[in-house]
């Protein structure tokens, strides 16, 4: 996958690629950002043209390009954004699950008018991504502000309890922020009014459900409910609330029959 970026003053330089055989990958237009795979081996040519016309004087630009190798590209739709390209990157094991380094974001012109998204993502947190699974990477509004974000999965314990590494999106930088905020939550439910349930499992004979409530872009809890087994046909039901200072409050306290 390469990814190329100029930057100069609007409507000033005008960029096109070709690949080894002389055939067109992006054509000459204004549009200053691609990404994509490339289609073989070889040396490509990227031309850089002075789109003021000639006797213009000279325009000053910045070239970035970027080629990454073991990648899949995952694309999905994102509300208010369109169609978006996850290309992700880093050392997959024979298993298809991925120790991500990088992940690039970008949205095609045939997809989106001039400005898409151009973003590359360096992951330093260890992960075991299983990218053969559709599910792996999840789009979403996962903090009630009206865009869509994005989570994939960290790795895949045993049990239920499946963590993701979750990035929301800033619309004032158009760019995707990684959320440390959110890495305790597994096996998420976006339930509407600013709530997301979060189901995990402690052991055999213990297990829960945590309610998150969105503030500020920040996720706090604030209700913990827990089923404990006693016996084989008993357990312990128990609902804690938080308020927002962190102290909990048991409200209610019950044996019951065994779910």
């Amino acid at each position: 996958v390469m990814t190329v970026k100029l930057t100069a003053p609007a409507n000033s330089i005008s960029l096109a690629i070709y690949a080894p055989n002389g055939s067109t990958v992006k054509p000459l237009d204004l549009n200053l950002t691609w990404s994509g795979t490339l289609p073989a081996d070889g040396d490509y040519r990227l031309d850089v043209f002075n789109a003021l016309g000639l006797g213009a004087s000279d325009v000053p630009y910045t070239l970035e390009v970027s080629v990454a190798g073991n990648c899949m590209d995952l694309s999905r739709t994102l509300k208010t954004l369109g169609v978006t390209h996850f290309n992700i990157c880093g050392q997959t094991d024979a298993a298809g699950r991925a120790k991500i380094s990088v992940i690039h974001i970008f949205q095609r012109p045939e997809d989106v008018p001039l400005g898409g998204l151009l973003q590359d993502i360096n992951v330093t947190i260890e992960t075991s991504t299983p990218l053969n699974d559709p599910n792996s990477l999840v789009v979403g509004d996962m903090n009630y502000d009206g865009f869509d974000d994005f989570r994939i999965i960290k790795n895949l314990p045993a049990g239920p309890n499946i963590p993701y590494l979750y990035y929301l999106y800033v619309p004032t930088t158009r760019q995707f922020v990684y959320s440390e905020a959110y890495a305790n939550i597994t096996s998420p439910e976006f339930i509407g009014n600013s709530q997301i349930r979060s189901q995990w499992r402690e052991s055999a004979a213990k297990w829960g459900i945590d309610t998150y409530t969105i503030t500020n872009n920040i996720p706090k809890l604030t209700q913990r409910e827990t089923w404990e087994a006693l016996n084989a046909t008993q357990v312990t039901h128990r609902i804690m609330v938080f308020d927002a200072n962190g102290t909990s409050q048991v409200i209610l306290d019950e044996v019951i029959p065994m779910p």
